[in-house]
């Protein structure tokens, strides 16, 4: 490891590397790194809650008219890097994430550090819950909000689930959609982590103006994820799907003759009343029967994000939500598009595991001018928030020194609300390290990696600080209703669309494209690779 045992560097390696004395990472109040001075005085919260304003920004309920400027780290802590911190320990990350710049955290992965190693459903270990609650409080002191995923495991706050909780022993996220059982579970999990009284704030964080946004279920697109259970499974759509595929079909269709005429024919052995007509047999297979998958899913996506809604707010929560932050696709899009906040993920050369075979392509991502940033705003709606909740270029490319100028620069340009790069920890206070993960550089060590801290000093100056300033000109891509329905599952924009991201703010509208966009000065349609 490049940081790991420093103190005792072997003798061929002496002779090539500088040994690095001091083991402390913390950062001295009023010292140049001190970037404390870029968030408002006073706790989180302090200002009311975050809302839409009435730009169709993020605000705080108490300045409406004012975006609220925001910079995100992540916290996705498990055993493995040492999970939750004590109290002292909780006090001193705290005050240095708000040092580093930061004023916003977002938690992922909660529910499994909490059930690591439990053997009953919601058995949440007392001391690492105890320990949670308390670095909510620490960062309510420091002026830290919250972003916070109700559902991030497929196997939720289910016990008995070894060797570790990043088995996938159960299917939650796929579930939640179609079984009243795994929606019970997504509620409870909801009602036991955000819904009880966190004793070291005095109230319920649903309740807490720190917290900014609850995110239903990480990652939870339907395409994304039978993309993702197809890598195991072989087959292009999950069968768990099938019976409200056919429910669904015969809502839309009057009969089987009805369904036949549009589809021109169905294959030997299906029958609509039998229930077994079958998904497209390939994503990328076109035609009538991929189209009503497509609408499909649409319809069952905003089914289950209202179902999810209507809970939570059943529960008191009055702040904002969203969902669907997984990759892009032009059906995707159309979900968010019904989302009042919206946010997507996007990776370059990503790491998917640290297993002997991994392999990454050792590319820059200027080599295809950025095409994760592009896609990324060719996510956005127009008129509302964006926000990014995962971007990363990580460690073992050599490029990703480019991760902490390209995208914060181009969050700036576009007047994005948050980004956030994905971290198992966004900083770390000491190179000296006990945890299995923190022994080494890992794709995920934001906080050890040399490279990707400076990363992070650049993003809260480019960003946070406003150093590159939005872009006063618009592109407004019309999207919306059947007509843009892709023959495809995974199918998104184009390059010669995207490219205009580059230069001007690019987002999408709702036919007409005057809508929520102010008069953009630029309206692009998807089949002409020319501005019109």
């Amino acid at each position: 490891g490049v940081i790991g045992g420093l103190a005792a560097v072997p003798a061929p390696l002496a002779a090539e590397w500088l040994t690095v004395p001091d083991e402390s990472l913390v950062v001295a109040r009023g010292s140049a790194l001190d970037f404390s001075g870029l968030s408002a005085p006073g706790p989180a919260g302090v200002a009311g809650r975050v809302i839409v304003g009435a730009s169709g920004a993020l605000s705080f309920a108490q300045a409406p008219d004012r975006r609220a400027r925001l910079n995100c780290a992540s916290i996705a802590w498990s055993p493995a890097t040492g999970g939750f911190p004590d109290h002292r320990t909780a006090d001193l990350y705290a005050e240095q994430l708000r040092i580093h710049g930061y004023n916003l955290v977002r938690f992922h992965y909660v529910e499994a550090t909490l059930m690591t190693d439990r053997k009953g459903d919601f058995d949440f270990d007392p001391e690492a819950l105890d320990r949670f609650r308390y670095f909510l409080a620490a960062l309510k002191r420091q002026g830290i909000y919250w972003v916070f995923d109700v559902l991030t495991s497929p196997n939720g706050a289910r016990g008995d689930v070894f060797p570790h909780r990043w088995v996938e022993k159960h299917d939650l996220k796929l579930e939640v959609y179609v079984d009243d059982g795994a929606r019970r579970h997504w509620r409870r999990l909801a009602e036991t982590l955000l819904g009880a009284v966190n004793p070291h704030t005095g109230i319920r964080p649903l309740d807490d103006p720190a917290l900014a946004l609850v995110v239903l279920a990480n990652e939870n697109g339907l395409e994304f994820l039978s993309l993702l259970q197809s890598r195991k499974t072989g087959q292009a759509y999950p069968d768990k799907l099938r019976p409200a595929f056919n429910a669904w079909l015969r809502k839309t269709y009057p009969n089987e003759g009805a369904l036949k005429a549009a589809w021109g024919g169905l294959e030997t052995g299906e029958s609509l009343g039998a229930g077994t007509v079958h998904f497209p047999r390939d994503r990328f297979d076109p035609g009538p029967r991929m189209r009503d998958k497509q609408r499909f899913f649409l319809d069952l996506e905003a089914e289950t994000f209202g179902w999810m809604e209507r809970e939570l707010r059943s529960l008191g929560y009055r702040g904002l939500v969203t969902s669907y932050n997984n990759w892009g696709s032009t059906a995707a899009d159309l979900t968010r598009g019904q989302l009042s906040v919206v946010a997507r993920h996007g990776y370059f050369d990503e790491v998917l595991g640290y297993e002997p075979g991994e392999s990454i392509t050792q590319r820059s991502s200027l080599d295809d001018e950025a095409g994760y940033v592009r896609s990324l705003a060719a996510a956005r709606w127009l008129g509302r928030p964006f926000v990014v909740t995962e971007y990363g270029h990580p460690f073992w490319n050599r490029f990703r020194r480019e991760a902490g100028l390209v995208l914060p620069a181009y969050a700036a340009l576009q007047g994005w609300d948050f980004v956030c790069r994905h971290a198992e920890g966004a900083i770390d206070l000491s190179t000296r390290q006990s945890a299995p993960r923190k022994r080494q550089l890992t794709p995920y060590g934001i906080g050890l990696d040399p490279v990707a801290r400076a990363g992070e000093t650049l993003a809260a100056l480019l960003f946070h600080r406003g150093d590159v300033a939005p872009a006063r000109g618009v592109a407004a891509i019309p999207l919306g209703g059947e007509r843009d329905l892709v023959d495809q599952g995974q199918g998104d924009w184009p390059a010669d669309l995207t490219t205009v991201g580059l230069m001007t703010k690019l987002g999408l509208v709702a036919p007409p494209a005057e809508a929520s966009t102010g008069s953009p000065r630029l309206v692009l349609t998807p089949a002409a690779s020319e501005p019109q």
